[in-house]
């Protein structure tokens, strides 16, 4: 699937709201942990925590991508 330049920056925008909505999240688990005294609670606190980091790592990988794609114009096909 080919994309121009503007729908590069567009999902390139995307991601990062998205990384920000992320790292959000993991903030208020961090600030939930620190309250919670149920041990299952905590323990599914973290694993959430934990996948909000791995899903921050792809989000990171995907605008790394994206950003090699858009300093290299030879590997953006424009559309007209």
């Amino acid at each position: 699937m080919d994309f121009d330049q503007d729908e590069y920056k567009s999902l390139f925008m995307a991601l990062q709201a998205r990384e920000e909505m992320i790292i959000e999240t993991m903030k208020q688990m961090f600030e939930s942990i620190s309250q919670e005294t149920q041990v299952p609670r905590v323990e599914k606190m973290l694993n959430e925590i934990y996948d909000g980091w791995q899903a921050l790592q792809q989000n990171r990988q995907l605008q790394k991508k994206i950003q090699q794609t858009l300093h290299q114009p030879k590997n953006v096909k424009v559309l007209k």
